[in-house]
């Protein structure tokens, strides 16, 4: 598992594959001041649609996790799913049970 921290926000989450695909963002979500050639981002050429929409492009940066931590958060996990699971009505249990079944999948090389 990888954790990641949204470029826009710096809020973290987790990844399975650790290499999340780019994506356009506000420009104010940023806090970059634009330019009159639009934003000045290192490694980032912007093009016309960047610069006309005050958009640009993001990229999340992912790390790997331990795996101490990686046991962690999936127990973290399997407990909020149980949680969910106790208090759901039967109609909605199967998305829960499905996901059930991939936690302790997971958990069993902890």
């Amino acid at each position: 598992m990888y954790r990641c921290v949204r470029a826009t926000d710096q809020t973290t989450y987790l990844s399975s594959n650790g290499n999340p695909p780019p994506y356009y963002a506000p420009l104010a979500m940023t806090g970059m001041l634009p330019t009159s050639l639009g934003p000045v981002i290192p490694g980032v050429k912007p093009n016309a649609a960047m610069v006309a929409s005050q958009y640009v492009l993001m990229q999340d940066q992912c790390a790997p996790m331990t795996p101490h931590d990686t046991c962690a958060t999936l127990r973290d996990q399997y407990d909020k799913n149980e949680r969910a699971l106790s208090r759901a009505f039967k109609s909605d249990q199967p998305p829960l049970l499905q996901r059930e079944q991939e936690l302790l999948a997971q958990l069993s090389h902890c």
